[in-house]
């Protein structure tokens, strides 16, 4: 084990060749489950609880700035600025987003470690091309298809970054940035995935019998200080076919299809232009 030359990133090599896998925590400085996982993990392997059987793993803490003052970002939200030939203005978080590129490029397995503002169960994020490995990490809920979405607002995470570099990537959302149960989500899905991937030795897993897998299709950004729902939702909550979601000035929002609120946020916490939530079918 030895600090990498990268503030925040220990890398974890093994004497047999294997994939490089990258967990990551703290993008976001208000979601304390990811980096509390990422240091147990760390201590596991420096106590000898864990050893690697094969190939390199890199823990990372990302914004550590924001985690210092327990906010979101302490200029720009790190997880939009993984991108090609950026031109966002220099910060703290821009500087730290090209320090981290290259990590994720060359990296064969990302897990980054997120939770959630409003109350929702936890669920993992990915592309179809990653189900077959999501279905290994024990979750009941996968989300799907939010590089389909296409919208230039929600461009720029980690997850994204990684694949477009050949990784197969996976967004763990924890639970509540509060619930106490987060960390051990996190942690246990990490560790999943040192198995799934034989960096560690197997070893045995309870894993969800069926998931439930849902394809994102629609997203509400904000862009109105009127914006209001019509009621308090959490993630996952049904919306009907029709049902009015929420409005503003220019109008009422509603589901096309039957559907599953994700990622609903308080809008009076959204910033101008960012997701006030995402809306999801089940694949069939």
């Amino acid at each position: 084990m030895k600090r990498h030359s990268i503030q925040g990133v220990v890398e974890i090599n093994s004497a047999a060749p294997g994939p490089r896998v990258v967990i990551m925590g703290g993008v976001h400085g208000n979601e304390p489950c990811g980096v509390s996982a990422v240091s147990r993990l760390e201590q596991d392997f420096l106590s000898g609880a864990l050893s690697l059987a094969r190939g390199t793993l890199f823990l990372t803490i990302a914004n550590q700035e924001a985690l210092r003052a327990d906010v979101r970002s302490v200029h720009r939200n790190l997880n939009r600025l993984f991108k090609e030939n950026s031109d966002e203005p220099d910060c703290y978080e821009t500087r730290r987003a090209e320090e981290l590129k290259g990590i994720l490029a060359t990296s064969d397995f990302l897990l980054d470690l997120h939770s959630t503002t409003s109350t929702s169960p936890p669920f993992l994020m990915c592309e179809e091309d990653g189900l077959a490995a999501a279905g290994s990490l024990g979750l009941g809920r996968i989300v799907v298809g939010w590089a389909s979405l296409g919208n230039g607002a929600l461009t720029g995470d980690t997850e994204t970054w990684a694949r477009q570099h050949g990784a197969t990537a996976f967004t763990l959302e924890c639970g509540q940035h509060t619930d106490p149960a987060a960390t051990e989500v996190a942690y246990q899905v990490a560790h999943r995935l040192l198995d799934v991937t034989g960096l560690i030795n197997p070893t045995t897993h309870s894993l969800h019998p069926a998931p439930i897998v849902l394809r994102l299709y629609g997203v509400k950004l904000k862009v109105d200080e009127s914006f209001i729902f019509t009621k308090s939702y959490s993630g996952f909550d049904s919306v009907a076919q029709g049902e009015i979601i929420g409005r503003d000035s220019h109008g009422e929002y509603r589901a096309e299809r039957p559907s599953r609120i994700i990622f609903p946020i308080d809008p009076v916490k959204a910033s101008m232009g960012t997701e006030l939530y995402l809306l999801a079918e089940e694949m069939r």
